[in-house]
C-alpha cells in the first residue's frame, strides 16, 4: 500500500459522520444514516470512524484511511478502495462485492461474514485478517498477502490465488472450497474440490 498525505474531513462531512454516529448509537431513533453512494471521498482520513451500516456503494475511497474504523454491515458494493488503509478495521457482515481493493491494507482486519464476490484484491495485504465465514466467490487475490489469515467456514469458488502468499492460513477443518484458479486468466488452470483444498493447504505450509 502506498503511503500518501490524507485530506482532512471537511465541516459538512464531519456533521454527516456525527449524525450517522447518533443514528447508530440510537438504533435509528436519532440522527441520520450516512448515504454516500458514488461520492468522491478519496484520500480522506476516516481512521476510527463509526460507519456501521453506512451506504458507501460505488464511492471513490481510493487512498482513504479507515484504520480501526467500524464498518459492520456497511454497504460498499462496487466501491473503489485502491491503496486504502483498512488496518484493524471491523468489516464483519459488510458487502464489498465487485469492490476494487488493489494494494489495500486489510492487516488484522475483522472480516467475519464479509462478502467479497467479484472483488479485486490484487496486491492487497490481508496479513492476519479474520475472514471466517466470508464469501470469496470470483475474488481476485493475485499477488495478495494472506499470511496467517483465518478462513474457517469461508466459502471459496472460482477465486484466483496466482502469486498469493498463503503461508500460515488456517481454518481448513471447516473451509468450503468449490474451485480456485491458480492462474487468473479465463483459460488458466482451475482446481476443484479436494484438489483445490490440498493446493491451499500445501501453500499454507510454504510448499510450492
Amino acid at each position: 500500500m502506498q503511503q500518501q498525505a490524507r485530506r482532512q474531513v471537511d465541516a459538512e462531512l464531519r456533521r454527516r459522520l456525527h449524525d450517522h454516529r447518533r443514528w447508530v448509537d440510537s438504533a435509528g431513533k436519532e440522527g441520520r444514516q450516512l448515504q454516500a453512494q458514488g461520492e468522491d471521498l478519496s484520500g480522506i482520513d476516516l481512521s476510527g470512524a463509526v460507519l456501521t451500516e453506512a451506504d458507501l456503494s460505488g464511492a471513490n475511497l481510493d487512498g482513504v484511511s479507515l484504520a480501526r474504523a467500524m464498518l459492520v454491515s456497511a454497504e460498499l458494493g462496487g466501491a473503489s478502495l485502491q491503496d486504502a488503509d483498512l488496518t484493524e478495521a471491523n468489516l464483519s457482515k459488510a458487502n464489498l462485492d465487485d469492490g476494487r481493493l488493489n494494494r489495500a491494507s486489510l492487516r488484522r482486519a475483522g472480516a467475519r461474514q464479509l462478502s467479497l464476490a467479484g472483488a479485486d484484491l490484487e496486491g492487497a495485504d490481508l496479513t492476519g485478517a479474520d475472514l471466517r465465514f466470508s464469501y470469496l466467490i470470483g475474488t481476485n487475490f493475485e499477488d495478495a498477502v494472506l499470511r496467517d489469515a483465518m478462513l474457517l467456514g469461508a466459502g471459496i469458488r472460482d477465486a484466483c490465488f496466482q502469486g498469493a502468499d498463503l503461508q500460515g492460513i488456517s481454518g481448513f477443518e471447516q473451509l468450503h472450497v468449490d474451485s480456485i484458479r491458480v492462474v487468473c486468466d479465463t483459460a488458466g488452470r482451475v482446481l476443484n474440490g479436494a484438489e483445490a483444498l490440498d493446493w491451499l493447504r500445501q501453500r499454507s505450509m510454504g510448499k510450492a
